[in-house]
């Protein structure tokens, strides 16, 4: 195929707990028709993760693989940060260490970009590491890091990629464009109200579209398996990130506010509500009937994630009206 726009992936890792996954995800670059790859692997903190995967890389002869070792500034953002600058690519792309390729990914991840997009995400599926839940519905797949809820099948345009399965175009970084190294869930030392209440690929996003002027849009062709471990599944993780959510969406809201001529930022989430109160509660008032225990924990998911994304919601927002 001649004239292939190089496609640049980004990876992080961190934790030789992932070593077996990073080799799976490996194997699927690997496997790509689309030839015009380069991978740029970024390992910090497991030095033995480094070797292993410098290893890997030699005895399964895969090529076009850059590994580095970061040394200083930790975290997903400073190492994406680290792999845009050392990209070659016409498209950047970032990717999770424990997801598994579509073999067409790459393909189609080009093929999306015209002259009016800036990124692209694709759709991302669950890989169950453990039985999967029957009282998990897709509206909520949200928790776990898939992308199920969103229902899309054609290209259309979306406020934000999901950086477990994205990219941009090259303009990001000749615009100097990079992801903050001060927010997220587990963020660094931002300064005001703002610190740890937004995630790095949602503010990375709203960055970019707003400096650059291009579209951001979801096409369910580009697909990758993430995988789904049991922890994402305790009642506490799911507290946690509920809470989060919630919390972000009000800052979201508060530094990027929408003309009233324009559709809310807030848009994906009243999709998501009103998909929950039209399909979701119904069929679970419904399967009382014939299946009651997994409808019961259905609806104590339901109820409890609604009532922590609202209750992070207005937490922030108290915050922010009281100037604390």
């Amino acid at each position: 195929m001649a004239n292939q726009r190089l496609l640049s992936i980004v990876v992080t890792s961190y934790t030789m707990g992932r070593l077996n996954y990073n080799y799976e995800l490996l194997d699927s670059i690997k496997a790509q028709p689309y030839s015009t790859i380069e991978t740029i692997y970024v390992v910090e903190r497991s030095k033995e993760l480094y070797d292993n995967l410098e290893h890997y890389i030699q005895d399964n002869k895969i090529t076009d693989v850059t590994l580095i070792f970061n040394t200083g500034e930790t975290g997903a953002s400073a190492a994406r940060n680290i792999g845009m600058k050392e990209a070659k690519g016409e498209i950047i792309a970032f990717i999770d260490d424990d997801v598994v390729l579509a073999n067409d990914w790459a393909e189609e991840m080009v093929k999306t970009y015209d002259e009016t997009i800036i990124g692209v995400s694709g759709a991302t599926l669950p890989l169950w590491e453990c039985p999967q839940p029957k009282w998990l519905p897709q509206e909520f797949y949200w928790i776990v890091g898939c992308t199920s809820w969103l229902n899309s099948k054609e290209v259309k345009e979306i406020r934000n990629v999901w950086t477990m399965n994205s990219s941009f175009g090259r303009e990001i970084v000749d615009m100097g464009i990079y992801f903050s190294q001060d927010i997220g869930p587990s963020g660094g030392s931002m300064t005001g109200r703002e610190k740890n209440k937004l995630s790095e690929d949602l503010e990375f996003s709203m960055r970019a579209k707003k400096i650059i002027g291009k579209r951001i849009v979801f096409n369910p062709k580009v697909k990758v398996q993430h995988r789904v471990t049991p922890d994402r599944l305790t009642w506490k993780y799911i507290i946690q990130w509920s809470y989060w959510i919630g919390s972000s969406r009000k800052t979201l809201q508060r530094l990027y506010p929408e003309p009233k001529s324009k559709a809310s930022v807030l848009n994906t989430e009243h999709n998501l509500l009103n998909s929950i109160f039209k399909r979701v509660l119904p069929s679970i008032l419904k399967d009382f009937f014939t299946d009651p225990i997994p409808a019961a924990h259905e609806l104590a998911l339901l109820v409890t994630v609604l009532s922590l994304v609202a209750a992070g919601y207005t937490h922030t927002s108290i915050l922010y009206r009281g100037g604390q």
